[in-house]
């Protein structure tokens, strides 16, 4: 077997073996989200730039999170995202979240997640017609989602989110990210 073939399979094999290990973590992990917890999940969706004349689809855009509970209702959490554009743009961002859970913890959490943090717009252009703009600078967001908790133990949850992301940045007036993801995110720890 080459080299190549090895590290190609390898290569496919470590996202598998990290969830396995993040499943069956032999009890590393506890039910549902505690006071004293971490979460650590990724998301997949798209969006749209909403803006006051037309909406411009997005291809795709990716996240990874990882959040502290604080206590029995909230916890605190960092997201870095990632969305590419149809028009070639490109956004990054890195947000600071709190996440409030609404009612009783239960296998299904709905949850209001609020947000603060910085982006990076780059190759910006509606329809080739202007220059391309590149910016940076802070970012607001706020989003509802849910939790559905997975499992005898729900250890594992899948995450589904609907987000606006603010950019304070305007181009013909468009300034707001609306996004749809979906995902699975991982509890350790708590007390």
């Amino acid at each position: 077997m080459s080299n190549s073939r090895l590290s190609i399979r390898g290569a496919a094999a470590a996202p598998l073996f990290l969830t396995f290990l993040l499943v069956t973590g032999a009890g590393a992990l506890e039910g549902q989200v505690r006071p004293g917890s971490w979460e650590l999940g990724f998301a997949v969706g798209s969006a749209n730039i909403d803006s006051n004349d037309e909406d411009f689809d997005l291809d795709f855009r990716a996240e990874l999170r990882g959040g502290y509970q604080v206590g029995d209702r909230f916890q605190i959490e960092v997201q870095l995202l990632r969305a590419d554009a149809l028009f070639d743009a490109e956004l990054n961002a890195a947000m600071l979240n709190g996440v409030v859970r609404l009612g009783p913890r239960r296998t299904f959490e709905p949850y209001l997640l609020f947000g603060l943090g910085t982006y990076d717009l780059e190759d910006f252009t509606i329809f080739g017609t202007a220059p391309e703009v590149s910016e940076d600078g802070l970012a607001y967001q706020i989003g509802l989602g849910s939790r559905i908790y997975l499992g005898d133990e729900e250890r594992m949850a899948l995450r589904l989110e609907v987000s606006s992301l603010w950019l304070d940045f305007d181009v013909l007036n468009q300034d707001r990210f609306t996004s749809l993801t979906g995902g699975l995110s991982w509890n350790f720890g708590g007390r």
